[in-house]
């Protein structure tokens, strides 16, 4: 039977064992302390009749002392409240924050939309310019080789006939007329 415990609980049960143990020593201790005093107080009163300030401050604080002494021996947290309402407001604020950022993000999403568009007929219109730049270089090496077509046709044929050269000097010119020095 001891053999199917688990090592690993027993060590939680007697750890939760001790922190008990320890918030009921306190407790009594506070409890002592307190009963000690009032004590000291009836003994101080019945001999002077008159209870001092230190006295009543003391007891109010040994007072305090077992509150939260019982307090922290019953689990109960007084500031639970307050810790949740600093909670709360704590998660409004995050919530604020993510809100902010939501709409900063959307803002900027949508700045980098405007700014992927402006991209996009930039370079539609890049491209439409550069079809035009490349027939237009197209049409002229088209042009520039059709011309060279043409001269390559006009130096292979035989030499064309020539119209004939008159005047005065037509004959001379065309080797006909012979001169003095022929």
């Amino acid at each position: 039977m001891i053999s199917s415990i688990d090592p690993k609980v027993v060590k939680r049960f007697m750890r939760a064992m001790a922190v008990v143990g320890n918030k009921h020593a306190q407790r009594k201790e506070a409890h002592e302390h307190l009963e000690e005093h009032l004590a000291e107080i009836k003994k101080a009163s019945s001999k002077k009749k008159n209870i001092s300030k230190d006295d009543v401050s003391e007891l109010h604080q040994h007072i305090k002392n077992v509150i939260e002494a019982e307090k922290d021996f019953a689990g109960y947290d007084m500031n639970s409240e307050e810790k949740v309402k600093i909670l709360r407001a704590r998660l409004a604020q995050v919530e604020q924050q993510l809100e902010q950022e939501k709409q900063k993000s959307a803002l900027q999403i949508a700045n980098y939309k405007h700014t992927i568009d402006d991209m996009k007929r930039t370079f539609a219109s890049l491209k439409t310019k550069l079809i035009e730049l490349i027939n237009e270089k197209r049409e002229r090496e088209r042009k520039l080789d059709a011309l060279h077509e043409r001269i390559q046709q006009g130096v292979a044929m035989p030499s064309m006939p020539q119209p004939p050269i008159t005047g005065p000097y037509g004959e001379l010119l065309s080797g006909k007329m012979k001169g003095p020095l022929s």
